[in-house]
């Protein structure tokens, strides 16, 4: 199923006071589904160690369903379809990451040895071109990508700071393939 099924088929069950002029009705739904979503998981975390268990998988499977209605509710409301969403923010993230819609760094090309970067890759540095004091060997994790700027830097969350730093202070270490709450996994 794809976003365009999914609404055709839901939006022709969307019933509330004044459809197509109520912002506010989808908007605060979507702000309380995605409450009751925030609330499962902090029981989860109170009641159960963190252990998310089948039972709590599937409400949370529920809940977001319900947050996908009110989002493409609010979407409609403002004359958008989920597709367009999906992929305005596709690009909004490419764009921010120096990436194509395939993760593939596209504007990220540096003039010091042809290094390249992305959100998620591991980094160590090697240089202090911009008088920072910390360790040369610090590693972090990349968080954020300025490819704009000649020569591109990029924000790399440590430990305990982040740094803004251009390719010519930092080395690619091994690429982290998922990045959880915490941006640097202490070598996890």
């Amino acid at each position: 199923m794809n976003f365009n099924e999914y609404e055709d088929t839901v939006l022709k069950h969307a019933f509330y006071p004044n459809r197509g002029n109520n912002l506010q009705y989808a908007t605060l739904g979507l702000t309380g589904e995605a409450g009751e979503v925030a609330n499962i998981v902090k029981k989860v975390q109170r009641d159960d160690s963190g252990v998310i268990t089948d039972e709590k998988r599937l409400k949370i499977l529920d809940e977001l369903g319900d947050v996908l209605w009110y989002t493409s509710a609010t979407a409609d409301e403002v004359g958008f379809s989920l597709e367009d969403v999906a992929a305005y923010n596709i690009k909004k993230l490419a764009e921010r990451h120096g990436t194509n819609d395939k993760g593939e760094v596209t504007n990220s090309i540096d003039k010091f040895g042809g290094l390249k970067f992305r959100v998620g890759d591991r980094v160590r540095i090697i240089a202090r071109n911009s008088g920072h004091r910390f360790p040369l060997g610090t590693e972090g994790i990349v968080v954020e990508l300025f490819s704009k700027s000649q020569p591109p830097y990029y924000r790399v969350a440590g430990d305990f700071q982040d740094w803004y730093l251009d390719d010519s202070e930092l080395e690619l270490g091994e690429t982290v393939q998922h990045i959880r709450a915490k941006p640097f996994p202490n070598g996890e």
